[in-house]
């Protein structure tokens, strides 16, 4: 019997989390560093029989994880289903998915359940609106609002630890059994929302200066459990305006270019029956599942987060000098020696090595890439110019890749083809709020010893002795394809505009009491179309100039 012709009338899909929850005697917990664990908890199979009706079996698996060599645990997706199988599959049970009943009133049409699946995949998915209502008790509020307090007094302290709260979570219909954990993200939201005397008081009364932002554990207090084969997501409320459009932008221009980045979409966001507005969903960055989708088969190396002003700088040859700046992650050994001796080789190699050993040591097109990528959109905080926002990973082959984050600065400076201040042209001069010294002429760091950098810098030393050393010409080619890939943004903006429009509340509905209203939000979003525009074109105009003059000589002073 085909499929098309047989009439349900209802499908419950029903997701069961393995693990079992450890008694807690407090809600303010410190994170705890859990060892790498891969894969799902459970193991979906969906099966048509003769009559075409679906089955669900829901089972839930026991693999214990196996030992690694470097005594981190991880364990293989048992649950996981081949590409093709998965293609087809999805393609039937798309058609097949009932509209979601959320608990609060929305400003739009409710969307349909995220296809059933083990993959992290539709929840993603930029024709996905996943729906995130969380359900929290007053109690547990008034500890994430004094956990977030707290991280805002030490969000700049080496000792900073991220505090979470227990909440409920249900994720566009799928009811996750595991409580979740809940708190406050990002580091200069932290201080603009909870670091005043009254934002406790603002907290507790939901009376934010701005949208906050949000992380979910999945693991916090039932360590193994995992979401889709994830143990953490973001929800961003405001990332340095109001369109929610700017980190969704350079992700999906690096991803056309096939370049590492985060997966984004928008979601919608209800807490405790309330409409808290669309939001935009990002993949957790920092944990082994990242690495497992973007890396599948090299998901098992060394992987660092910078923190801010790490200009892949060579400070000494002591290893607590290089954890104030570099904090390992995705269960990374906490021993730094193979940073080290690749940061040593970027700032200590002289040219003629660095040019014969460094495309052995490092992934060309990805650091190319990211950093055109962040001058033509002009990213004021990014990796290059302020050494900030990035994660360095030395896949299983040895060779170092970069991933950025946090791009919510892109697009804030004037659009001039030359920099005042640098002295040079902006696509390969320009920083923000100079932070140090000046490089030398090939892109290294002045020395403070025989053997040591300065440890504040303009420009990343890496992407500066590519761009002033052997690859101007190679970095060019890569602001080629930013410009081609740019092309298609005004298809983006438009798609946006259409796609979550409708679920920005208008100023009579008041839904959501941080949106100004669906008129202003698309004001907002073709401000940003126009800067996005002014940019290109600048960066154009200077490529042209540039290939002209040439790309050999260039330096910034």
């Amino acid at each position: 019997m085909a499929l098309s012709k047989i009439k349900f009338h209802a499908i419950y899909i029903l997701f069961v989390f393995a693990g079992c929850r450890s008694d807690i005697s407090q809600t303010i917990t410190p994170d705890v560093t859990e060892e790498r664990i891969d894969g799902s908890i459970t193991d979906l199979e969906n099966q048509y029989n003769d009559l075409g009706t679906i089955k669900i079996d829901g089972r839930m698996t026991t693999d214990m994880p196996a030992p690694k060599q470097d005594g981190n645990a991880k364990i293989a997706d048992s649950g996981r289903i081949s590409n093709d199988s998965e293609t087809s599959r999805d393609a039937d049970i798309a058609d097949l998915l009932e509209p979601i009943t959320p608990s609060c009133a929305l400003p739009n049409d409710p969307p349909v359940a995220l296809a059933p699946d083990d993959d992290s995949a539709p929840l993603f998915a930029r024709e996905n609106l996943p729906v995130f209502e969380i359900t929290i008790t007053p109690e547990n509020w008034q500890a994430f609002c004094a956990n977030a307090v707290a991280m805002a007094r030490t969000v700049h302290d080496s000792d900073f630890e991220p505090l979470y709260a227990e909440a409920s979570l249900v994720v566009s219909g799928e009811a996750i059994t595991a409580p979740i954990g809940l708190r406050a993200h990002g580091k200069s939201s932290l201080t603009s929302l909870y670091a005043d005397g009254d934002d406790f008081e603002r907290c507790l009364e939901n009376r934010f200066r701005t949208k906050p932002n949000f992380k979910i554990s999945f693991s916090k207090y039932s360590p193994g459990t995992r979401y889709r084969g994830l143990k953490k997501i973001n929800l961003i409320g405001h990332e340095g305006n109001e369109t929610l459009l700017k980190e969704y932008l350079f992700n999906t221009i690096a991803e056309n270019l096939d370049l590492p980045a985060p997966r984004t979409n928008h979601a919608a966001l209800c807490i405790n029956g309330e409409y808290w507005g669309i939001y935009s969903n990002q993949e957790e960055i920092d944990d082994q599942p990242f690495l497992n989708h973007h890396f599948p088969d090299s998901s098992d190396g060394n992987y660092y987060k910078v923190e801010s002003g790490g200009h892949l700088l060579y400070p000494s040859g002591l290893e607590e000098d290089f954890r104030a700046n570099y904090k390992p992650v995705a269960g990374t050994p906490s021993n730094m020696p193979p940073l080290m001796d690749f940061l040593r080789f970027v700032n200590l190699s002289n040219d003629a090595d660095f040019q014969r050993e460094i495309e052995s040591r490092i992934d060309l097109h990805d650091w190319l890439g990211i950093t055109a990528l962040e001058t033509v959109l002009f990213d004021a905080d990014g990796a290059y110019n302020r050494g900030s926002n990035f994660t360095i990973y030395q896949d299983t082959f040895s060779k170092w890749r970069i991933i950025r984050f946090d791009q919510d600065l892109i697009l804030l400076e004037n659009t001039d083809a030359w920099d005042d201040e640098t002295e040079g042209p902006r696509l390969f001069c320009y920083y923000w709020n100079r932070r140090g010294s000046r490089n030398n002429a090939n892109g290294t760091a002045p020395m403070r010893s025989s053997e040591f950098t300065v440890w504040n810098i303009n420009y990343s030393v890496l992407q500066a002795r590519l761009l002033f050393g052997n690859y101007p010409n190679e970095y060019m080619e890569h602001i080629t394809q930013v410009l081609d890939a740019s092309e298609l943004m005004d298809d983006y903006f438009n798609e946006r505009i259409e796609f979550i429009g409708p679920w920005i509340g208008s100023e009579t509905e008041n839904l959501d009491p941080f949106e100004l209203g669906r008129d202003v939000w698309i004001l907002h979003v073709e401000n940003l179309r126009a800067k996005f525009h002014a940019q290109l074109n600048m960066a154009e105009a200077q490529y042209e100039t540039l290939l002209t003059t040439g790309v050999d000589s260039i330096t910034c002073p």
